[in-house]
């Protein structure tokens, strides 16, 4: 009988124990888990990271080309002025004023179809 009881009062924290451990087991399991995926984010984060950079420089890179576009287009249309202006010249037709030409609509609205006469 004294055996048996001891053996209830051992049983007791034994199964205390093996809680704790299945617990801890649990527990580990998860922080591995956790820690995959956290590993995972964080090689997508830096890969997400480079591709925004890349986008960055190549917006950067495109308004560049843009600009200089631009600054060519705006160079073809003081030029075209200049040629209209010389053109009405020759032709004796009244000059246009500086200020004139800055309201003349812009070139956009100059295609080659508006400007060919209608047969």
């Amino acid at each position: 009988r004294l055996a048996e009881e001891a053996e209830q009062f051992l049983q007791r924290p034994r199964a205390r124990r093996d809680v704790a451990w299945a617990e801890k087991a649990k527990v580990e399991k998860q922080i591995q888990e956790a820690t995959a995926r956290l590993e995972k984010e964080a090689v997508l984060r830096a890969a997400t990271e480079l591709r925004t950079q890349e986008a960055q420089q190549k917006a950067q890179d495109l308004g560049e080309v843009l600009a200089e576009e631009l600054a060519c287009i705006r160079e073809q249309q003081r030029l075209l002025r200049a040629l209209r202006a010389a053109v009405r010249e020759q032709k004796g037709l009244p000059c246009r004023h500086s200020s004139d030409i800055r309201s003349e609509p812009p070139v956009e609205a100059a295609t080659p179809a508006a400007a060919a006469p209608s047969p």
